[in-house]
Protein backbone atom coordinates (compact mmCIF):
# COMPACT_ATOMS: atom_id res chain seq x y z
CA UNK A 1 0.00 0.00 0.00
CA UNK A 2 1.39 3.64 -0.92
CA UNK A 3 2.11 5.10 2.25
CA UNK A 4 1.31 9.16 1.73
CA UNK A 5 4.30 10.46 4.36
CA UNK A 6 3.21 13.54 4.55
CA UNK A 7 0.31 12.20 7.14
CA UNK A 8 3.67 10.94 10.02
CA UNK A 9 5.38 14.54 9.77
CA UNK A 10 4.92 16.59 12.94
CA UNK A 11 3.22 19.57 12.18
CA UNK A 12 4.93 23.05 11.65
CA UNK A 13 3.88 25.68 13.50
CA UNK A 14 5.08 29.01 14.17
CA UNK A 15 5.22 32.02 17.10
CA UNK A 16 3.92 28.99 19.12
CA UNK A 17 3.22 30.31 22.66
CA UNK A 18 4.60 28.02 25.24
CA UNK A 19 1.97 27.74 27.85
CA UNK A 20 3.56 25.84 30.84
CA UNK A 21 -0.05 26.03 32.54
CA UNK A 22 -1.17 23.24 30.31
CA UNK A 23 2.25 21.98 29.14
CA UNK A 24 2.87 20.36 32.54
CA UNK A 25 0.02 18.19 31.99
CA UNK A 26 3.24 16.40 29.72
CA UNK A 27 5.66 16.42 32.25
CA UNK A 28 4.87 12.90 33.70
CA UNK A 29 3.94 11.27 30.51
CA UNK A 30 6.54 8.23 31.02
CA UNK A 31 3.95 7.36 34.14
CA UNK A 32 0.67 7.41 32.04
CA UNK A 33 -0.43 5.12 29.35
CA UNK A 34 -3.02 7.84 27.69
CA UNK A 35 -3.20 11.63 27.29
CA UNK A 36 -6.73 12.56 25.70
CA UNK A 37 -6.64 16.25 24.18
CA UNK A 38 -10.44 16.94 23.69
CA UNK A 39 -11.86 19.65 22.20
CA UNK A 40 -13.95 22.32 19.03
CA UNK A 41 -12.30 23.20 16.00
CA UNK A 42 -9.30 26.25 16.70
CA UNK A 43 -8.58 25.54 19.95
CA UNK A 44 -5.16 24.52 19.82
CA UNK A 45 -5.21 21.18 20.27
CA UNK A 46 -2.61 20.28 17.91
CA UNK A 47 -0.30 23.19 19.02
CA UNK A 48 -0.20 22.22 22.45
CA UNK A 49 0.97 18.29 22.00
CA UNK A 50 3.52 19.51 19.89
CA UNK A 51 5.29 22.48 21.40
CA UNK A 52 4.81 20.56 24.68
CA UNK A 53 6.30 17.04 23.24
CA UNK A 54 8.85 19.18 21.79
CA UNK A 55 10.09 20.64 25.50
CA UNK A 56 10.23 17.40 27.19
CA UNK A 57 13.04 16.11 24.21
CA UNK A 58 10.70 13.16 23.89
CA UNK A 59 11.18 10.64 21.11
CA UNK A 60 7.50 11.54 19.43
CA UNK A 61 5.65 9.33 16.92
CA UNK A 62 3.24 11.43 14.89
CA UNK A 63 0.17 10.02 12.67
CA UNK A 64 -2.17 12.48 11.25
CA UNK A 65 -5.40 10.36 10.63
CA UNK A 66 -8.23 11.39 7.96
CA UNK A 67 -11.13 9.25 6.48
CA UNK A 68 -9.70 6.47 4.52
CA UNK A 69 -7.99 5.68 7.72
CA UNK A 70 -11.87 3.79 8.82
CA UNK A 71 -10.20 0.97 7.30
CA UNK A 72 -7.98 -1.34 9.55
CA UNK A 73 -5.55 -2.46 7.24
CA UNK A 74 -5.10 1.16 6.44
CA UNK A 75 -4.62 2.69 9.95
CA UNK A 76 -2.30 -0.65 10.84
CA UNK A 77 -0.10 -0.26 7.44
CA UNK A 78 0.36 3.50 9.15
CA UNK A 79 1.43 2.61 12.68
CA UNK A 80 4.26 0.15 10.77
CA UNK A 81 5.21 3.17 8.51
CA UNK A 82 5.03 5.48 11.54
CA UNK A 83 7.15 3.68 13.76
CA UNK A 84 9.73 2.28 10.87
CA UNK A 85 9.96 6.02 9.71
CA UNK A 86 11.89 6.70 12.97
CA UNK A 87 13.24 3.60 13.73
CA UNK A 88 14.69 2.18 10.77
CA UNK A 89 18.40 2.00 11.67
CA UNK A 90 16.78 -0.73 14.47
CA UNK A 91 14.61 -2.42 12.43
CA UNK A 92 16.65 -4.93 10.24
CA UNK A 93 13.98 -4.84 7.57
CA UNK A 94 10.65 -3.60 6.34
CA UNK A 95 8.24 -5.54 7.55
CA UNK A 96 5.62 -7.50 5.93
CA UNK A 97 2.26 -5.71 6.10
CA UNK A 98 -0.57 -8.24 6.16
CA UNK A 99 -2.92 -8.55 3.28
CA UNK A 100 -6.89 -7.96 3.49
CA UNK A 101 -8.47 -10.97 5.18
CA UNK A 102 -5.65 -13.08 5.54
CA UNK A 103 -5.74 -12.53 9.26
CA UNK A 104 -7.89 -11.93 12.18
CA UNK A 105 -7.51 -8.55 12.90
CA UNK A 106 -6.41 -9.12 16.87
CA UNK A 107 -3.37 -11.17 14.82
CA UNK A 108 -2.51 -8.61 13.41
CA UNK A 109 -2.22 -6.31 16.20
CA UNK A 110 -0.82 -8.87 17.80
CA UNK A 111 2.19 -8.81 15.58
CA UNK A 112 2.28 -4.90 15.69
CA UNK A 113 2.97 -5.28 19.31
CA UNK A 114 5.50 -7.83 18.97
CA UNK A 115 7.46 -5.47 16.11
CA UNK A 116 6.90 -2.14 18.19
CA UNK A 117 8.65 -4.27 21.56
CA UNK A 118 11.76 -5.19 19.56
CA UNK A 119 12.07 -2.17 17.44
CA UNK A 120 11.08 0.57 19.78
CA UNK A 121 13.61 0.67 23.27
CA UNK A 122 13.24 4.27 23.86
CA UNK A 123 10.85 6.76 25.80
CA UNK A 124 8.46 7.02 22.79
CA UNK A 125 4.52 8.89 22.52
CA UNK A 126 2.45 8.08 19.77
CA UNK A 127 0.46 10.57 18.50
CA UNK A 128 -2.73 10.02 16.66
CA UNK A 129 -4.27 13.41 15.06
CA UNK A 130 -7.62 14.63 14.19
CA UNK A 131 -8.70 11.23 15.83
CA UNK A 132 -12.85 11.78 15.38
CA UNK A 133 -12.54 11.25 11.92
CA UNK A 134 -12.20 7.69 12.47
CA UNK A 135 -14.00 7.13 15.66
CA UNK A 136 -17.17 6.31 14.32
CA UNK A 137 -15.19 2.58 13.44
CA UNK A 138 -15.61 -0.26 15.73
CA UNK A 139 -12.74 -1.45 13.88
CA UNK A 140 -10.56 0.90 14.71
CA UNK A 141 -11.86 2.09 18.01
CA UNK A 142 -11.24 -1.50 19.15
CA UNK A 143 -8.09 -1.54 17.81
CA UNK A 144 -7.19 1.20 20.20
CA UNK A 145 -8.66 -0.51 23.33
CA UNK A 146 -6.48 -3.63 22.16
CA UNK A 147 -3.37 -1.85 22.16
CA UNK A 148 -3.69 0.34 24.98
CA UNK A 149 -4.36 -2.55 26.78
CA UNK A 150 -1.05 -4.35 25.76
CA UNK A 151 0.99 -1.49 25.25
CA UNK A 152 4.65 -1.55 26.38
CA UNK A 153 5.52 0.54 29.53
CA UNK A 154 7.85 3.00 27.64
CA UNK A 155 5.50 3.77 24.86
CA UNK A 156 2.54 6.41 25.47
CA UNK A 157 -0.15 7.15 23.61
CA UNK A 158 -1.82 10.86 23.06
CA UNK A 159 -5.08 11.16 21.03
CA UNK A 160 -6.37 14.89 19.75
CA UNK A 161 -9.76 14.81 18.62
CA UNK A 162 -12.94 16.87 18.38
CA UNK A 163 -15.10 14.57 20.21
CA UNK A 164 -15.02 12.89 23.52
CA UNK A 165 -13.56 9.30 23.07
CA UNK A 166 -16.24 6.42 22.90
CA UNK A 167 -13.45 4.16 24.31
CA UNK A 168 -13.42 1.62 27.54
CA UNK A 169 -11.43 4.35 29.53
CA UNK A 170 -12.46 3.98 32.65
CA UNK A 171 -10.00 1.46 34.21
CA UNK A 172 -6.92 3.76 33.08
CA UNK A 173 -8.97 6.93 34.71
CA UNK A 174 -9.39 5.06 38.07
CA UNK A 175 -5.75 4.04 37.98
CA UNK A 176 -4.51 7.56 37.08
CA UNK A 177 -2.94 6.29 33.68
CA UNK A 178 -5.26 8.64 32.02
CA UNK A 179 -4.80 12.57 31.49
CA UNK A 180 -7.79 14.40 29.84
CA UNK A 181 -7.36 17.88 28.67
CA UNK A 182 -10.89 19.54 27.30
CA UNK A 183 -12.12 22.76 25.89
CA UNK A 184 -12.10 24.94 29.43
CA UNK A 185 -8.34 24.13 29.36
CA UNK A 186 -7.48 24.82 26.34
CA UNK A 187 -8.92 28.36 26.15
CA UNK A 188 -6.79 31.13 27.33
CA UNK A 189 -6.28 33.37 30.23
CA UNK A 190 -6.25 36.76 30.02
CA UNK A 191 -2.82 36.95 31.35
CA UNK A 192 -1.91 34.08 28.34
CA UNK A 193 -3.77 36.33 25.86
CA UNK A 194 -1.28 39.26 26.97
CA UNK A 195 1.63 37.25 26.05
CA UNK A 196 -0.14 36.17 22.48
CA UNK A 197 -0.08 39.42 21.32
CA UNK A 198 3.33 41.70 20.13
CA UNK A 199 4.72 43.98 22.07
CA UNK A 200 4.48 46.38 19.48
CA UNK A 201 1.36 46.13 19.77
CA UNK A 202 1.07 48.33 22.46
CA UNK A 203 -2.15 46.57 23.96
CA UNK A 204 -3.64 48.22 27.32
CA UNK A 205 -4.84 45.94 30.16
CA UNK A 206 -8.39 47.48 28.98
CA UNK A 207 -7.75 45.98 25.00
CA UNK A 208 -6.74 41.98 26.66
CA UNK A 209 -9.50 42.64 28.73
CA UNK A 210 -12.33 43.07 25.83
CA UNK A 211 -10.35 40.45 23.83
CA UNK A 212 -10.74 37.95 26.59
CA UNK A 213 -14.46 38.40 27.20
CA UNK A 214 -15.06 38.89 23.27
CA UNK A 215 -13.18 35.34 22.26
CA UNK A 216 -13.74 33.20 25.34
CA UNK A 217 -10.00 32.48 24.78
CA UNK A 218 -10.76 30.49 21.52
CA UNK A 219 -7.22 30.23 20.31
CA UNK A 220 -8.67 30.43 16.11
CA UNK A 221 -10.33 34.22 17.01
CA UNK A 222 -7.05 35.01 18.60
CA UNK A 223 -5.11 33.99 15.78
CA UNK A 224 -7.07 36.24 13.18
CA UNK A 225 -6.92 39.22 15.80
CA UNK A 226 -3.42 39.04 15.61
CA UNK A 227 -3.57 38.91 12.05
CA UNK A 228 -5.86 41.94 11.38
CA UNK A 229 -3.40 43.97 13.79
CA UNK A 230 -0.45 43.38 12.13
CA UNK A 231 1.71 46.66 11.32
CA UNK A 232 -1.47 49.29 12.12
CA UNK A 233 -1.68 52.09 14.43
CA UNK A 234 -3.04 52.15 18.03
CA UNK A 235 -6.36 53.83 16.68
CA UNK A 236 -6.67 51.18 13.83
CA UNK A 237 -6.24 48.55 16.23
CA UNK A 238 -9.33 50.08 18.75
CA UNK A 239 -11.24 50.50 15.62
CA UNK A 240 -10.83 46.56 14.73
CA UNK A 241 -11.25 45.73 18.31
CA UNK A 242 -14.72 47.71 18.21
CA UNK A 243 -16.09 45.57 15.07
CA UNK A 244 -14.82 42.75 16.52
CA UNK A 245 -16.85 42.94 19.89
CA UNK A 246 -19.79 43.40 17.80
CA UNK A 247 -19.88 40.71 15.77
CA UNK A 248 -17.53 37.88 18.17
CA UNK A 249 -19.67 35.03 17.15
CA UNK A 250 -19.14 35.68 13.29
CA UNK A 251 -15.55 34.68 13.24
CA UNK A 252 -15.81 34.38 9.27
CA UNK A 253 -17.49 37.35 8.80
CA UNK A 254 -14.53 39.12 10.88
CA UNK A 255 -12.25 37.30 8.97
CA UNK A 256 -13.35 38.06 5.35
CA UNK A 257 -13.51 41.89 6.44
CA UNK A 258 -10.36 42.22 8.05
CA UNK A 259 -7.98 39.77 6.32
CA UNK A 260 -9.67 38.00 2.62
CA UNK A 261 -11.04 41.24 1.23
CA UNK A 262 -7.95 43.07 1.70
CA UNK A 263 -6.13 40.61 -0.46
CA UNK A 264 -5.44 41.21 -4.45
CA UNK A 265 -8.51 39.57 -6.29
CA UNK A 266 -5.81 37.16 -8.03
CA UNK A 267 -5.09 36.24 -4.25
CA UNK A 268 -8.37 35.57 -3.41
CA UNK A 269 -9.28 33.68 -6.31
CA UNK A 270 -5.82 31.47 -5.97
CA UNK A 271 -6.85 31.15 -1.94
CA UNK A 272 -10.22 29.86 -2.73
CA UNK A 273 -9.21 27.33 -5.36
CA UNK A 274 -6.60 25.68 -3.37
CA UNK A 275 -8.49 25.27 -0.44
CA UNK A 276 -10.21 22.55 -2.36
CA UNK A 277 -6.86 20.61 -1.72
CA UNK A 278 -5.95 18.87 1.31
CA UNK A 279 -2.25 19.87 0.52
CA UNK A 280 -0.91 22.40 -1.69
CA UNK A 281 1.63 21.42 -3.69
CA UNK A 282 3.02 24.68 -5.57
CA UNK A 283 3.70 22.75 -8.75
CA UNK A 284 0.60 20.79 -8.89
CA UNK A 285 -1.17 24.36 -8.54
CA UNK A 286 0.61 25.94 -11.41
CA UNK A 287 -0.95 22.76 -13.98
CA UNK A 288 -4.86 22.75 -12.23
CA UNK A 289 -5.60 26.24 -11.95
CA UNK A 290 -2.86 27.59 -14.92
CA UNK A 291 -1.03 29.83 -13.22
CA UNK A 292 2.67 30.88 -13.06
CA UNK A 293 2.97 32.30 -9.37
CA UNK A 294 1.54 29.67 -7.07
CA UNK A 295 4.95 30.33 -5.19
CA UNK A 296 4.59 33.99 -4.76
CA UNK A 297 1.62 34.01 -3.40
CA UNK A 298 2.07 30.89 -0.50
CA UNK A 299 5.50 32.88 0.17
CA UNK A 300 3.27 35.96 0.98
CA UNK A 301 0.43 34.20 2.57
CA UNK A 302 3.10 32.89 5.08
CA UNK A 303 4.57 36.29 5.46
CA UNK A 304 1.47 37.75 6.17
CA UNK A 305 0.60 35.02 9.05
CA UNK A 306 -2.45 33.69 7.13
CA UNK A 307 -2.66 30.26 8.85
CA UNK A 308 -1.05 28.05 6.34
CA UNK A 309 2.34 26.19 7.24
CA UNK A 310 4.63 24.04 5.56
CA UNK A 311 4.28 20.05 5.36
CA UNK A 312 7.90 19.63 5.43
CA UNK A 313 10.98 21.47 4.77
CA UNK A 314 11.07 21.13 0.90
CA UNK A 315 8.98 24.63 0.87
CA UNK A 316 7.10 23.03 -2.16
CA UNK A 317 3.92 21.59 0.02
CA UNK A 318 1.80 23.60 2.33
CA UNK A 319 -1.68 22.72 4.16
CA UNK A 320 -4.17 25.02 5.47
CA UNK A 321 -5.57 25.98 9.19
CA UNK A 322 -8.56 23.49 8.90
CA UNK A 323 -11.16 27.03 9.99
CA UNK A 324 -9.43 29.08 7.23
CA UNK A 325 -9.73 26.20 4.97
CA UNK A 326 -13.14 26.00 5.47
CA UNK A 327 -13.71 29.73 5.00
CA UNK A 328 -11.93 29.61 1.98
CA UNK A 329 -14.00 27.13 0.77
CA UNK A 330 -17.65 29.23 2.01
CA UNK A 331 -16.32 32.19 0.02
CA UNK A 332 -15.56 29.62 -3.25
CA UNK A 333 -19.24 28.43 -2.85
CA UNK A 334 -20.50 32.06 -2.60
CA UNK A 335 -18.11 33.34 -5.24
CA UNK A 336 -18.34 30.40 -7.98
CA UNK A 337 -21.05 28.40 -9.72
CA UNK A 338 -21.83 25.23 -8.69
CA UNK A 339 -20.50 24.21 -12.58
CA UNK A 340 -17.69 26.07 -11.65
CA UNK A 341 -16.83 24.87 -8.74
CA UNK A 342 -17.50 20.84 -10.68
CA UNK A 343 -14.66 21.99 -13.26
CA UNK A 344 -11.97 23.14 -10.38
CA UNK A 345 -13.05 19.27 -8.65
CA UNK A 346 -12.42 17.54 -11.97
CA UNK A 347 -9.00 19.41 -12.75
CA UNK A 348 -7.50 18.45 -9.26
CA UNK A 349 -8.97 14.87 -10.20
CA UNK A 350 -7.32 14.23 -13.78
CA UNK A 351 -3.94 15.90 -12.01
CA UNK A 352 -3.64 13.43 -9.30
CA UNK A 353 -5.10 10.23 -10.98
CA UNK A 354 -2.14 8.98 -11.59
CA UNK A 355 -0.27 9.49 -8.42
CA UNK A 356 -3.19 9.22 -5.73
CA UNK A 357 -6.00 7.16 -7.29
CA UNK A 358 -8.01 7.64 -4.11
CA UNK A 359 -7.97 11.68 -3.70
CA UNK A 360 -8.58 11.70 -7.97
CA UNK A 361 -12.09 9.47 -7.06
CA UNK A 362 -12.65 11.71 -4.23
CA UNK A 363 -12.70 14.89 -6.80
CA UNK A 364 -14.18 13.13 -9.40
CA UNK A 365 -17.43 12.44 -7.24
CA UNK A 366 -17.35 15.92 -5.50
CA UNK A 367 -16.78 17.19 -9.64
CA UNK A 368 -20.11 15.10 -10.42
CA UNK A 369 -17.94 13.77 -13.00
CA UNK A 370 -19.21 10.12 -12.44
CA UNK A 371 -18.43 8.64 -15.92
CA UNK A 372 -14.74 9.07 -14.75
CA UNK A 373 -15.27 7.91 -11.14
CA UNK A 374 -16.71 4.87 -12.14
CA UNK A 375 -13.72 4.19 -14.47
CA UNK A 376 -11.16 4.33 -11.73
CA UNK A 377 -13.67 2.42 -9.69
CA UNK A 378 -13.86 -0.36 -12.23
CA UNK A 379 -9.71 -0.08 -13.16
CA UNK A 380 -9.20 -0.06 -9.98
CA UNK A 381 -11.01 -1.88 -7.59
CA UNK A 382 -8.85 -4.58 -6.84
CA UNK A 383 -6.48 -1.83 -5.67
CA UNK A 384 -8.72 -1.17 -3.05
CA UNK A 385 -10.01 -4.44 -2.32
CA UNK A 386 -6.58 -5.19 -1.48
CA UNK A 387 -5.02 -2.25 0.40
CA UNK A 388 -8.19 -2.98 3.16
CA UNK A 389 -9.70 0.06 1.77
CA UNK A 390 -13.20 -1.28 1.68
CA UNK A 391 -15.18 1.71 4.07
CA UNK A 392 -13.73 4.32 1.93
CA UNK A 393 -14.87 2.52 -1.35
CA UNK A 394 -18.52 2.06 0.46
CA UNK A 395 -18.47 5.34 1.22
CA UNK A 396 -17.97 6.53 -2.53
CA UNK A 397 -20.13 4.59 -3.94
CA UNK A 398 -23.05 5.70 -1.81
CA UNK A 399 -22.22 9.35 -3.18
CA UNK A 400 -22.47 8.12 -6.81
CA UNK A 401 -26.18 8.78 -7.42
CA UNK A 402 -28.66 5.44 -7.30
CA UNK A 403 -29.53 5.20 -10.71
CA UNK A 404 -26.36 5.16 -11.63
CA UNK A 405 -25.10 2.29 -9.47
CA UNK A 406 -28.33 0.45 -10.58
CA UNK A 407 -27.84 0.62 -14.42
CA UNK A 408 -23.87 -0.57 -14.30
CA UNK A 409 -23.66 -4.42 -13.44
CA UNK A 410 -19.71 -3.61 -12.76
CA UNK A 411 -20.84 -1.22 -9.96
CA UNK A 412 -23.38 -4.15 -8.46
CA UNK A 413 -20.71 -6.54 -8.69
CA UNK A 414 -18.71 -4.24 -6.55
CA UNK A 415 -21.38 -3.24 -4.55
CA UNK A 416 -22.10 -7.33 -4.27
CA UNK A 417 -18.50 -7.50 -2.81
CA UNK A 418 -18.86 -5.37 -0.05
CA UNK A 419 -21.52 -6.58 1.49
CA UNK A 420 -19.77 -10.29 1.64
CA UNK A 421 -16.86 -8.43 3.35
CA UNK A 422 -20.03 -7.03 5.61
CA UNK A 423 -21.38 -10.17 6.16
CA UNK A 424 -24.71 -9.71 4.56
CA UNK A 425 -23.95 -12.95 1.66
CA UNK A 426 -28.18 -12.30 1.38
CA UNK A 427 -27.68 -8.79 -0.17
CA UNK A 428 -24.97 -9.68 -1.91
CA UNK A 429 -26.34 -12.73 -3.98
CA UNK A 430 -29.57 -10.77 -5.11
CA UNK A 431 -27.22 -8.00 -6.57
CA UNK A 432 -24.81 -10.81 -7.83
CA UNK A 433 -28.51 -12.16 -9.72
CA UNK A 434 -29.15 -8.66 -11.03
CA UNK A 435 -25.55 -8.31 -12.39
CA UNK A 436 -25.65 -11.44 -14.29
CA UNK A 437 -28.56 -10.49 -16.19
CA UNK A 438 -27.32 -7.28 -17.34
CA UNK A 439 -24.24 -9.05 -18.47
CA UNK A 440 -26.18 -11.53 -20.50
CA UNK A 441 -28.63 -8.67 -21.85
Amino acid sequence: MDVLHSKLQIPKRYQVLHRERLSRHFADICQKKLIAVTAGAGYGKTTLVMDALVALDIICVWYRLDEQDTDFLVFISYLYSAIQQHFCDRAKSEHSIPKSGVKKQTDTLIEWLAFVEKTVTQQTVLVLDDYHLVQGSGQINGAIEFILDRLPAHIHLVIIGRKNLNLRVSVLRASGQLIEISENDLSFTAGEIKYFFPDALMLTDAHIKDIHSSTGGWAASLILLRVAFNKKTPDAICRSLELFKQTPDYIFSYLKETVFDAQPDHVKEFMMKAALLPEIDTRQCCKIFDVDNAGRILKKMIEDHLMIFPVDESGNIFYLHHLFRDFLIAQLEETFSKADIHIFHCRIAHETEKTDVFQALHHFIEGHAFDDAIRLVETHEMKFLVEGKINFLSQCLKKIPNPIIEANPQLLLTKAKLFTYYGNPRQAVKLLIRAHLMFKR
